[in-house]
């Protein structure tokens, strides 16, 4: 996540993924109240860091069945699901690429795609 400031851009991140509950107002991820309703956010959307990779050298498909193999979809569903998100965030062609071979900072291919 990045904003023209950088301003409380980790401390939105952990509200957004519940480990941190908000102060005040109220934040919705797909649909649910990340204060009252953590745990069913949490059994809809995970987060991984920017870093977070399957492997030594992982690829772009690689890395995301590996994201949606740990909450326990199976194997046949995350490659299909993989499949789908590197279609849809234009990044089919990364897909059997490592993303060591692109650039791993802010706006390369592997921060878009720990936001799948």
């Amino acid at each position: 996540m990045e904003n023209a400031y950088a301003v409380a851009t980790t401390t939105t991140i952990r509200i957004l993924a519940t480990p941190l509950r908000p102060d005040a107002g109220t934040a919705r991820v797909l649909g649910r109240d990340v204060a009252s309703q953590a745990d069913a956010v949490r059994a809809r959307a995970s987060l991984t860091g920017q870093f977070a990779s399957a492997g030594e050298d992982p690829t772009g498909a690689e890395n995301l069945v590996m994201i949606a193999r740990l909450p326990g979809h199976p194997r046949w569903r995350a490659k299909t699901r993989a499949g789908e998100l590197l279609e849809a965030f234009g990044l089919a062609e990364a897909a059997g690429r490592s993303g060591r071979t692109r650039a791993v900072s802010a706006g390369g291919w592997p921060s878009r795609l720990a936001w799948s």
